[in-house]
């Protein structure tokens, strides 16, 4: 599209300002969405770009006065084009047909009175073929994809390995929004005065990009006042140089005492030279570098500064006279490991848990229906540890927003699985959602952290739904003095979840949570399971109560599956004739080491099977420890194929230590397997290894109909597993999962190290497929104008 006039005057004596907004409008019906950029000129040629995102039908509406690049009395024209864009059409069997684009805009301009308005149509250009793409000079939006081009899906196509014959990308179906990689959320990190010592973090960070980078750690402290009272971050702490595939640790004095919580930030360790920024800047350094010191000096103590570097970052924009999308860094997998002290001091126990760090999204995303943020907690045990004492369970909230966050707690009630159940529960066995807080305020980037235990009694498990005016980041801290587990918010209701069962100890058990956003009807959902050399598939459905927590204990022989260790369990959701459909649902998987006591681990992957296709690289630490432990834990590593379409699927796991890569293992997994590595066993790792992985598949054969080969790889770790083992000690931690255009950047990072590849197989290469042509939207539309806009 073109906007031939924008402008932007001097303050009017009214008090109104005329300034062009540009309302960008998103009119395609199939679910989604379309990256786009607005090249923006004067009367002397392109001056900078603006990159956004929209869902469907969705608009966005940019102000002109927001932008420093464009001063008072300006007078141009700007450019519209979708860069990059996921509406996938799908026929009724689910093959896919076509990803389809269309963008409508208008230029919005109030005068100095109210009833002075000028509002003017875009003007459509077309396609690739308008010629638009074909400038050399235009920057492009993340991911770096050309204007006017449709992108390549982000999987490679399989190695000769496997029979010969043409391998389409996989048919993946749109998501919400699409997580970027290179940020990430620490909703908690150190705590102070819970139990009876502090919590201690380590934060260990994965380079999974192509380029070498650094990460910059901004944390917060004790949260206090809204804009524009708020203090601002605590501190900044800039990592070294993390190469592909390489690890960096944030530990002891690199983590500020007083940290609460914080986000991560990754920028190219390139010459700000080779980004083409040294002369306009007069000098050259390395980007990271310049942007730490930029950040250190810049938003420490500084709230406002610190908003706008962050609305720079998450929309590509320019911040301190850097265009922050060409400096960002590789994709980075972040897990926070963290020991927390209990009991008397002269006998304390050190428990130990780790959580992934919640991806940035770009936009951010978790809305409701209603347009609320929210975050979805499952399985949480109420009340106090002990008569009068502390909360069992402790919720870390994080506003990752722009503005102040109002945040509402609400607790959904837990109904426990008992057979005879199968039918949509009565209405009085429903309760609806109970409010535990409302009205709490969250500055930009603090953390607030909320008992549970003001809300709840003992002996009662609840789900915790966080609503917010902006996006948040959750996680919690359940510990009953004898083991610890944290808990992660999932902003999205998954369509399908998946993931092998880890084995417990004599009297321990596996607890299923599965949560009905949905507050108008109850939800149906089938658990189904493939035990390892079974021929059948063992299934069970169930429903569950609106706004309710449904608990499922997996080791009761009543609900009919299997209690081996290792077996694959999915649950999907149902209409109520059993299709399939695409309603949500929030799951969770707890262990208990005794019957009823407080988890001692937690495991909520996002293990959508959609949102997992094309999930060929992963990331996690494994078998790390603290200086403390007076014994080496054996990890063990869990992957699966959760891949439902018959077939195999190759993986190579690369171990890493602090020099680089010590080995590499090759394992060939059928569809919905899971293979165990037990990392004791492993001849080349010494007890008290310390290090990372890298899983990445090498050749995948999935033929899901119309051409489309389908890939799909999820990982878990443990620590301390088994019945030997002190439960004070178990922990879990589950791969980071690259998805949309992480998922090609991840490839791209694995491919550029040169890794050795499996027997018969080449290193895995990243090459996109060839997208069908992307339609171009011809009906015309306006975006409507709301009273006051």
């Amino acid at each position: 599209m073109g906007f031939p006039a924008i402008d932007r005057d001097e303050t009017s004596v009214t008090g109104a300002s005329r300034a062009s907004r540009l309302l960008v409008h998103n009119s395609v019906d199939v679910p989604g969405f379309t990256d786009f950029g607005i090249y923006v000129y004067d009367q002397n040629g392109f001056m900078d770009v603006i990159c956004d995102k929209l869902n469907q039908r969705q608009t966005a509406a940019i102000d002109l006065q927001a932008f420093g690049f464009m001063n008072a009395g300006f007078r141009g024209s700007a450019l519209v084009s979708a860069t990059f864009w996921e509406h996938d059409v799908f026929d009724p069997q689910g093959n896919f047909l076509r990803n389809v684009v269309a963008l409508q805009g208008s230029v919005h301009e109030p005068g100095p009175i109210f009833s002075d308005l000028d509002v003017r149509q875009g003007l459509l250009g077309g396609g690739a073929e308008a010629g638009f793409a074909a400038s050399p000079v235009l920057p492009a939006c993340p991911p770096a994809i050309g204007p006017g081009q449709t992108p390549g899906r982000p999987v490679p196509t399989p190695t000769s390995m496997a029979t010969p014959g043409p391998s389409r990308t996989p048919g993946q179906r749109p998501q919400e929004d699409s997580p970027d990689g290179r940020s990430a959320y620490l909703p908690t990190l150190n705590v102070d005065e819970w139990g009876n010592g502090s919590c201690i973090a380590t934060v260990h960070l994965i380079n999974l990009g192509v380029d070498p980078s650094k990460a910059v750690l901004v944390t917060w402290g004790e949260p206090g006042f809204c804009p524009p009272e708020s203090a601002g971050p605590l501190k900044v702490e800039c990592s070294g140089l993390v190469r592909p595939g390489a690890a960096w640790s944030f530990s002891g004095p690199m983590l500020p005492t007083g940290s609460q919580g914080g986000m991560v930030f990754s920028f190219t360790a390139r010459q700000l030279s080779e980004l083409g920024l040294a002369e306009q800047l007069g000098f050259d350094d390395v980007a990271a570098d310049f942007m730490c010191e930029t950040l250190f000096f810049g938003v420490v103590g500084d709230g406002d500064d610190y908003r706008r570097f962050k609305a720079a970052f998450d929309g590509g924009t320019t911040f301190a006279g850097i265009p922050l999308w060409k400096v960002k860094g590789g994709t980075l997998s972040v897990t926070v490991q963290r020991h927390c002290a209990f009991g008397p001091r002269a006998q304390h126990l050190d428990l130990r848990a780790s959580y992934a760090a919640i991806p940035g999204w770009m936009p951010p995303t978790g809305r409701d229906a209603s347009g609320v943020f929210q975050t979805v907690l499952t399985g949480l045990p109420g009340g106090p540890a002990s008569p009068g004492g502390r909360s069992v369970t402790e919720i870390s909230v994080q506003n990752t927003g722009l503005d102040c966050a109002q945040v509402d707690v609400w607790l959904a009630t837990s109904v426990a699985w008992s057979p005879g159940k199968e039918g949509p529960p009565a209405g009085t066995a429903c309760q609806p959602l109970r409010v535990c807080r409302q009205g709490l305020t969250i500055a930009p980037g603090e953390a607030r952290r909320i008992s549970l235990g003001d809300c709840t009694v003992a002996g009662e498990t609840v789900a915790v739904i966080l609503r917010g005016s902006q996006p948040l980041a959750a996680v919690a801290d359940v510990s009953d003095g004898e083991s610890l587990a944290t808990v992660p918010g999932l902003p999205l209701a998954q369509r399908q979840w998946a993931m092998p069962l880890p084995a417990v100890a004599a009297g321990g058990r596996r607890i299923l949570s599965l949560v009905n956003p949905d507050a108008g009807a109850p939800l149906r959902a089938e658990l189904s399971q493939r035990p390892a050399n079974a021929s059948a598939t063992l299934r069970r459905t169930v429903w569950v109560c609106p706004s309710g927590q449904l608990l499922l204990d997996l080791d009761d022989a009543r609900l009919g599956l299997a209690a081996d260790q290792g077996s694959l369990l999915r649950v999907a959701t149902q209409d109520d004739d059993g299709r399939p459909t695409n309603r949500g649902l929030v799951a969770g998987l707890s262990i208990q080491t005794v019957a009823d006591a407080a988890p001692a681990m937690a495991l909520s992957p996002w293990g959508d099977d959609d949102r997992s296709l094309g999930a060929s690289v992963l990331a996690l630490p494994i078998g790390q420890r603290f200086a403390a432990d007076p014994l080496a834990a054996a990890a063990k590593v869990h992957v699966a194929n959760i891949v439902r379409q018959p077939g195999f699927t190759d993986v190579a796991l690369y171990v890493y230590d602090a020099n680089g890569l010590v080995d590499h293992l090759c394992e060939r997994l059928e569809a919905t397997t899971v293979h165990p590595i037990d990392l004791s066993r492993l001849g080349f790792l010494t007890p008290g290894f310390s290090g990372h992985l890298l899983v990445s598949a090498g050749h995948w054969e999935h033929p899901a109909g119309s051409g489309s080969n389908r890939i799909g790889l999820q990982a878990w770790a443990t620590l301390a597993e088994g019945p030997d083992q002190s439960p004070a000690l178990l922990e879990a931690w589950s791969a980071v999962t690259a998805l949309g255009p992480d998922a090609y950047r991840a490839l791209e990072g694995v491919a550029a190290q040169g890794l050795p590849p499996c027997p018969g197989s080449s290193a895995p290469t990243p090459s996109p497929g060839t997208p069908p042509k992307a339609t171009d939207g011809r009906k015309a539309f306006l975006p409507a104008l709301r009273s006051g806009d």
